[in-house]
């Protein structure tokens, strides 16, 4: 009887370590295997037009961009008058985009060119007074 239970326990043991193992496995190989991101050295930037567009610009706009090779992900806010993309910053800088969107098409346009105090503020789009901001200065504050 005690044979019996050191037996069925080695077996349960064994169980939960083969486990372990093929845990092991599945992570190293998750964390290891080729990773096919092209997506990692994107950059937004934004073209402003000078008036609010009508329809038939802005689709011309949008088609026009999407032509240039390496721009990805182009959005319009019609009412705004705003065009932005994403671009490969590997192939491309913003002012080659602008300059080769204004030779493709006659648009009354400039490159949205931000404030150096805004450059200093950081994502523009995050909430300074959330939970994750402030985690995040915590952190940055931490190690630095």
């Amino acid at each position: 009887m005690n044979k019996k239970y050191l037996l069925r326990g080695l077996a349960v043991l064994g169980g939960i370590l083969g486990l372990f193992v093929i845990t092991l496995g599945v992570h190293i190989y998750m964390v290891t295997r080729p990773n096919d991101q092209h997506h990692m050295n994107w950059q937004l930037s934004r073209i402003d037009f000078e008036e609010q567009p009508d329809s038939l610009t802005a689709s011309l706009a949008v088609k026009t961009l999407k032509g240039i090779e390496g721009v990805k992900h182009v959005y319009l806010n019609q009412k705004a008058g705003t065009l932005v993309y994403g671009f490969e910053t590997g192939k491309l800088d913003a002012q080659m985009v602008f300059e080769e969107f204004k030779t493709k098409g006659d648009f009354k346009a400039k490159p949205y060119i931000p404030l150096a105090s805004n450059l200093s503020n950081g994502c523009p789009v995050i909430d300074k007074t959330s939970l994750t901001y402030r985690l995040g200065v915590f952190f940055q504050n931490l190690f630095s």
